[in-house]
């Protein structure tokens, strides 16, 4: 069965996804803060990394679950080296 070609709506969100990513993350402290003043927490790069990464998940899941092209390039599978026996 042939997949269908991915929405253009689906690859714009992944672009703002991925643009939004990389400003919070030049911007976010390693720690999550605490501002006092507004009594809000500051996200931290990890939060950042987070965040994109279930949206990207998302955006995967949709796509498989709908039979379109996925956005990310599945993982292959290494298969551990086996040593010859000899006897």
């Amino acid at each position: 069965m042939s997949l269908l070609p991915t929405p253009k709506k689906v690859l714009e969100v992944a672009d703002r996804a991925e643009n939004k990513y990389l400003d919070a993350l030049e911007n976010a402290p390693v720690k999550r803060g605490w501002n006092r003043t507004f009594g809000i927490s500051i996200p931290s790069k990890y939060d950042a990394v987070k965040e994109y990464n279930e949206t990207m998940k998302g955006l995967q899941e949709f796509c498989e679950s709908r039979g379109y092209e996925g956005i990310i390039e599945p993982k292959v599978e290494e298969q551990p080296v086996q040593r010859l026996r000899v006897e």
